[in-house]
């Protein structure tokens, strides 16, 4: 059983037995983390499971309360528990004929294990990108600083409170890509997973279908996945992205998401950018059709070019949940990414958890202040235009031939398919024995069957070196020399060594 499962029960148990009444306070999320030595985001993970459920429900800067007026006794299972919480109600009736087969995501995709792609010496499977590519002196001089300057905050919790530096700045940042954002409407958040879980529990409910770019990135499946949604895959053109005519024609079919879930810039894995026109056509059909976008725009900074792309709350301010991050371009540690909730900022404020220390968030706002956020992605962004294009030239030389790989203007990755013969997923194990790992084309989709013969490379986790080209030089022998061919697909239970890896 997992931790937040053991939350769950704990709390079902006591409604069982009358501990625990209709309106009655559960304990509060600090209190049950010290009482079960787990982490608070555990117990928050146990509580809002709960309430999508049925069984509490939180208010306003008080907690989180029964609603349920009883259960099944205790020779019931929790499975019942649920049904009777529970009962189905689809958005989408089951008798529509859907253009577009919406998926469960599969258990070999559902796995999380980041080990087996971090603990190789060439983890191009990871998500973090290498620490050498950040500030870390830098920041350290900063946070510590911070730390004299505000002796008082460190030991302060950030309950209900926001740096309003970090805000500020925030909406400069915003204003300056033409995404015109409000001050209360500026939530800072425990990462970016947190913040598009926060957006997919305000706009869906369990059974909900929700449509997501296809190649998507992993973190999205696995978040519908834990919502119990469905997910409706629209294609996705490695270079341009979402394939806006097959959004319409779903729609015209009468098929309605509850929301649309995508990375118009840089999106993972492919590294797509939506050029404007697109975007535009695309916020005119989600306005037509009264679709919300929940828009993860964790790698808009990472551009090539000259100028920044904009992102699709430009274009859309009043319809998009709009996520940003700082984990993936200056401090993974600090776990410091933002959500601009539109129309659904109060929502999210009533239920929100802020768990980021204030003296990392003055950090960051010191280091957007002082120009060095500006120089620091300035380097940033040649370095990685460098890595990929070095990783390009070897893949290009070694692979075998009808290989093809995209050219992203930015972000990290690239997105590589071999000749349709090829079965990544079985390639992954005989990757590893030479010290590489990456990810399988399947990670990319809820359907098990879709991109097998793809892969997608992280090459911000690792600085270019001699070493590397070697491993690809290597990697590229065995493919040439027939390995991984498609003679025999493994199920899914056969890849236990593949996880997902959502960061």
């Amino acid at each position: 059983m997992k931790k937040y499962e053991e939350v769950m029960q704990r709390i079902i148990n006591l409604i069982r037995l009358g501990s625990l009444k209709k309106n009655d306070r559960l304990p509060s999320i600090r209190s049950m983390a010290r009482q079960m030595n787990i982490s608070t985001m555990t117990v928050w993970e146990g509580y809002i499971r709960l309430e999508k459920l049925g069984l509490i429900q939180s208010r306003p800067r008080s907690g989180f309360y029964v609603t349920a007026e009883k259960l099944p006794g205790r020779g019931s299972t929790n499975k019942q528990v649920l049904e009777t919480r529970n009962p189905k109600k689809e958005r989408v009736s089951s008798q529509v004929s859907l253009p577009v087969k919406p998926e469960v995501v599969p258990e070999c995709v559902q796995q999380f294990a980041p080990h087996f792609m971090k603990n190789v010496p060439f983890p191009l499977g990871d998500s973090s990108p290498n620490p050498a590519f950040f500030p870390n002196k830098a920041l350290s001089r900063r946070l510590a600083r911070v730390a004299n300057n505000y002796a008082n905050i460190i030991n302060s919790y950030a309950i209900d409170t926001d740096s309003e530096e970090l805000v500020e700045m925030i909406l400069k940042l915003m204003n300056k890509w033409d995404a015109v954002a409000q001050k209360n409407e500026i939530l800072i958040i425990n990462g970016g997973t947190q913040a598009l879980m926060l957006a997919l529990r305000i706009l869906t409910r369990p059974g909900d279908l929700v449509a997501v770019e296809s190649p998507g990135y992993p973190g999205f499946y696995y978040l519908l996945n834990f919502f119990g949604l469905k997910t409706l895959e629209i294609p996705s053109d490695p270079q341009s992205g979402l394939d806006v005519d097959r959004l319409v024609s779903v729609l015209k079919k009468g098929t309605r998401p509850a929301c649309l879930l995508l990375s118009p810039n840089f999106s993972v894995p492919t590294g797509a950018l939506m050029p404007e026109h697109k975007k535009e056509l695309l916020t005119q059909v989600c306005l037509r059709y009264k679709l919300p976008v929940i828009e993860d725009d964790t790698f808009g900074e990472l551009y090539f070019g000259s100028s920044r792309p904009m992102p699709l709350k430009a274009f859309m301010p009043a319809n998009v949940f709009y996520v940003g991050s700082f984990s993936k371009i200056l401090t993974p540690g600090f776990r410091v990414a933002w959500l601009a909730a539109g129309p659904y900022a109060e929502e999210a404020e009533r239920i929100i958890l802020r768990i980021t220390p204030l003296v990392v968030q003055l950090t960051v706002a010191s280091f957007l202040q002082d120009g060095g956020m500006r120089r620091h992605l300035h380097r940033l962004r040649i370095q990685y235009k460098d890595n990929i294009c070095n990783f390009r030239n070897s893949i290009s030389r070694y692979f075998p031939e009808g290989t093809h790989i995209t050219d992203p203007q930015g972000g990290q990755f690239l997105w590589v398919e071999l000749p349709r013969e090829f079965d990544t997923g079985q390639l992954f194990p005989l990757a590893k024995k030479l010290g590489m790992s990456f990810n399988p084309g399947i990670q990319f989709s809820a359907s098990d069957s879709s991109y097998r013969n793809c892969m997608g490379l992280n090459c911000s986790t690792i600085k270019w070196n001699e070493e590397v080209d070697k491993v690809l030089h290597d990697f590229g022998q065995v493919l040439v020399g027939g390995a991984g061919l498609q003679n025999k697909i493994l199920p899914c239970e056969a890849q236990s060594e593949i996880g997902v890896n959502i960061g």
